[in-house]
């Protein structure tokens, strides 16, 4: 099954957010909550923006990548995937209702492979305290390891 996303869709995409320049490998990534009193939850929003400079994984020269979300080690997101780009954009946005108590959410980021096993590009990880220090969330570039 394809989960790629096709160009149109990608240049709307593209065109909703403000691109940075000259950016090291790394993700633009939002992430802000809401927490529910009665079900001991938080919800979680983030929006997986874009990645730029990221390595080459195929032979071609170019990557194919997309992202799996994960809580805890458990995934509960995964982006489309981008055919054929080292700086993609995805633009999208999860809504994820998680235990009050997690410690962490990674993004991970892999080029896909339609034979054989998917190469992982990089991580990027938040810690519970990160995510919770400030009302308004986490917004901004981050490394990828």
């Amino acid at each position: 099954m394809s989960h790629g996303v096709g160009k149109k869709e990608l240049e709307n995409r593209r065109h909703e957010y403000e691109r940075q320049k000259n950016v090291p490998m790394g993700m633009q990534l939002g992430v802000s909550r809401e927490t529910e009193q009665v079900a001991q939850n938080t919800t979680v929003h983030i929006r997986v923006a874009e990645a730029k400079n990221l390595p080459a994984k195929d032979l071609s020269g170019t990557s194919d990548p997309f992202c799996i979300l994960r809580v805890d080690n458990q995934e509960v997101a995964r982006t489309a995937t981008v055919w054929k780009d080292l700086s993609p954009f995805w633009g999208e946005d999860f809504t994820l209702h998680i235990p009050r108590g997690f410690h962490n959410i990674s993004l991970y980021v892999y080029d896909e492979d339609l034979v054989g096993q998917d190469d992982i590009i990089g991580k990027l990880s938040l810690d519970h305290k990160t995510v919770t220090k400030s009302v308004k969330g986490v917004d901004g570039w981050f490394p990828l390891q």
